[in-house]
Formats: C-alpha cells, structure tokens, sequence
C-alpha cells in the first residue's frame, strides 16, 4: 500500500470527526453525513481538501502481516516529509521547493522493496540520496495530487 492510498483511507474519517467535534454548525454537518451516502462523503471530502495548504498525517495500516507506520507533512509550497517504517524496513524521503529531493532508507528496505544486492545495499544504507526523480515522490510529495 502506498503512502497515497494510505492518506486516501484516512481523510474521510478525519473530515467526519471534525464535522462531528468541532466548530459553529458541526451538529448540522454531523447529522448531514450520518445519512450521506459514502460516494457523496467522498466527493465533498475531495471537494474541501482543494483548498487545503498543508496537511500531516500519522497513523498506521496493516498490509498482509506487516504494520506499517506513516508520519507524513506536505505543503502546496513543494515542501514535504514523509517516513515509512514497517517490520525491519525504513524510509525516508524529504522534497524542499517541489524541486530538491532526498531519500532515504536502511538496508533492509534497498533488498526488500527494491530489490538491489546485499552489497548495495550496505552502501546505501542510512544515507541521503538526492537527484530522485519527481515521478518517484509525487504521489507522496505533491499536496494535489495525494487526494487525486
């Protein structure tokens, strides 16, 4: 599962306990969704984060036997830091500006999830990569299109 689907799962339950806690009006908007079909609650959780100029996510998800852990902060201004740990792999990216990126992971992520060499791997453990591709952060790394 990615960091993308992950945020994706946990926005609606953060907009409906907001509607249901907080602010003038929050008992109309929380008797409003109580009834709402999910697509619609879906579509006007979509609708509200366009506007949204940052957003930090922590929480946890299960894929298969493996908890993960995500702690997530990104901004419109391009700025964005995001870590993944879950069994022995860790990962850790950083963009600045939308335009300087970094990554990086212990070795147990380099063999598991990308599957380089063991002697890789020992190489590029615990240290910070640059020149990675914007393509490779932008589901994670881009407040537009995290909810997309």
């Amino acid at each position: 599962m990615t960091l993308k689907k992950f945020a994706q799962m946990a926005l609606p339950l953060v907009v409906l306990s907001l509607a249901a806690c907080g602010g003038s009006g929050s008992s109309s908007s929380a008797a409003k969704y109580a009834t709402t079909p999910a697509s619609t609650i879906d579509q006007d959780m979509r609708t509200a984060m366009k506007s949204v100029k940052s957003l930090h996510a922590y929480g946890t998800y299960k894929d298969g036997s493996t908890t993960y852990t995500v702690d997530e902060s990104v901004d419109s201004a391009g700025n964005c830091t995001a870590t993944v740990t879950g069994d022995s792999q860790s990962l850790k990216m950083i963009t600045l500006d939308g335009t300087a990126r970094y990554v990086q992971a212990n070795a147990d992520y380099w063999m598991g999830s990308v599957g380089v060499s063991k002697a890789t791997a020992a190489v590029l453990a615990n240290r910070w990569l640059t020149g990675v591709p914007a393509s490779a952060l932008a589901d994670v790394c881009v407040l537009s299109t995290v909810f997309d």
